[in-house]
């Protein structure tokens, strides 16, 4: 039902990633992929929700994509500190 009604408004990419941040604080790893996946397919610029995927990959035990997504949101944002927080301590 989401995907109907927020994949045609032109801020689309930013509310499926506010969804996504939404999903993360609610301990929802799943849903917060599903939100934050589409939020990069509209938006594939977006640090926020690479970050957040990584977040949601590593809750879900998936420590590798974790990684991935975080070195995707440092390629765009080579100053997003919440991103090299968290791809060093995944190294730990």
């Amino acid at each position: 039902m989401f995907r109907r009604v927020l994949g045609a408004s032109p801020n689309a990419a930013a509310t499926w990633n506010n969804l996504g941040a939404l999903y993360l604080f609610e301990n929802r790893a799943p849903d917060a992929v599903d939100a934050l996946s589409h939020a990069v397919t509209i938006n594939p610029e977006l640090a926020t929700a690479y970050n957040g995927l990584g977040v949601a990959y590593a809750r879900l035990g998936q420590n590798d994509r974790a990684v991935q997504q975080w070195q995707k949101a440092l390629a765009l944002r080579p100053d997003f500190a919440d991103a090299r927080y968290n791809l060093e301590h995944a190294a730990r």
